[in-house]
């Protein structure tokens, strides 16, 4: 499949494959996300790759902040928000740093 069908063949799945992904498909993935550049080639881009243990720390994570928004939920609740990050072998969460130059405007970042 190239790029441009699984654009539009993008679907959202709740459960994955529990198979790993190999450690060079992930920096192979990264190396090709990090060439993307806003209109000011400033690419600030920024991943956080969570496997393992990571995961079931930001599931732990997810779940203290689901019960600050939500402090009637019951455990169940709060079991399903921590079990979240399971679902998938890797997880890799994108962030952007704040321009450092005038001309940028934050937003664009993002």
């Amino acid at each position: 499949m190239d790029a441009i069908e699984a654009i539009h063949q993008r679907l959202s799945a709740g459960k994955m494959t529990s198979e790993p992904v190999p450690r060079a498909v992930v920096e192979e993935l990264l190396d090709a996300a990090v060439q993307a550049p806003n209109h000011y080639k400033v690419r600030p881009w920024r991943f956080v790759v969570f496997s393992g243990e990571g995961r079931r720390r930001l599931g732990d994570v997810m779940a203290d902040v689901f019960h600050r928004r939500f402090p009637e939920a019951d455990p169940a609740a709060l079991d399903k928000e921590r079990s979240k990050p399971l679902r998938s072998p890797v997880i890799i969460a994108v962030g952007v740093d704040q321009p450092e130059e005038p001309r940028v405007i934050e937003i664009e970042n993002i």
